[in-house]
C-alpha cells in the first residue's frame, strides 16, 4: 500500500474517531467552549480550550476502540479488524460530509 494511501487511511480513523468523541462524550465541553468563543473571543476561552482538548485525546483510544466493535457488527465478513473500522470509519464520515 503506497504512503499517501496509508496517510489518508489514516486519516479517515481519525475523523471518525474524532466524530465519535465530538458526538458523545466531548460534546458538553465542546458547546461550551463554542459558545465562549462565539460570545467572547477565542482569547478568553483557553482555559476551556485546555479542556476540550483534554477531553479529545483522553478518549480517542477508546473512539477507535469503538469504530472496531461498529464495523465488527456491521461489516462481520470482514476479515481484520482494521478492515472492520475502517468501513465503519467511511459510513461515519460520509454521513457527515455528505451534502444535504
Amino acid at each position: 500500500m503506497a504512503q499517501n494511501d496509508q496517510l489518508d487511511i489514516q486519516d479517515e480513523l481519525d475523523t471518525a474517531s474524532a466524530i465519535l468523541s465530538l458526538s458523545g462524550p466531548c460534546r458538553n465541553i465542546g458547546d461550551i467552549y463554542l459558545t465562549c468563543v462565539a460570545t467572547r473571543g477565542l482569547g478568553q476561552c483557553r482555559p476551556l480550550r485546555a479542556g476540550f482538548e483534554s477531553c479529545t485525546k483522553e478518549t480517542a483510544k477508546n473512539s477507535r476502540a469503538m469504530l472496531g466493535s461498529i464495523g465488527g457488527q456491521m461489516f462481520p465478513e470482514a476479515d481484520k479488524e482494521e478492515d472492520q473500522a475502517l468501513g465503519a470509519a467511511r459510513m461515519i464520515n460520509r454521513q457527515l460530509f455528505q451534502p444535504s
